[in-house]
């Protein structure tokens, strides 16, 4: 189960993370050093692990709440037109989540990438979680 949601978590960060990109070169900002392949130098802190953890979550609600949206509808419904705007709302909200816990898109992402490399950063995350899941 854990690992279905770490994989659409994944899927939905990296539109998340693109997004971020694209944002920032619209604007001719040139990323941060050291986030420009949106991974944090070093381990985050407890802290941001938490809020990072937190807005997985709730982001996961997010994307089940679309999802099960989208399988109301009757097939002949669900559009290329409709996918876009679902996925635009999702975009939407999981960004106010992500900055509404106090984290920046690139850190979300960063934090996404480092899951993915990092076996004990994984678990830490894994952790936290199954907390936040718990409350």
């Amino acid at each position: 189960m854990f690992k279905l949601f770490l994989s659409t978590i994944v899927l939905s960060s990296s539109v998340l993370a693109t997004n971020a990109i694209a944002q920032a070169q619209q604007n001719q900002q040139p990323a941060p050093a050291g986030m420009q392949q949106h991974m944090p130098q070093n381990t985050p802190s407890d802290d941001k692990v938490e809020k990072f953890a937190v807005s997985l979550v709730k982001v996961e609600q997010v994307k089940q709440g679309l999802q099960a949206e989208l399988s109301e509808r009757p097939a002949n419904e669900v559009n290329d037109e409709l996918l876009q705007q679902v996925n635009a709302k999702f975009q939407q909200e999981a960004t106010e989540i992500i900055s509404a816990e106090g984290l920046s898109v690139n850190e979300y992402s960063g934090m996404i990438n480092l899951m993915q490399q990092d076996q004990q950063f994984l678990a830490m995350v894994q952790q936290k979680v199954e907390e936040v899941q718990s409350q």
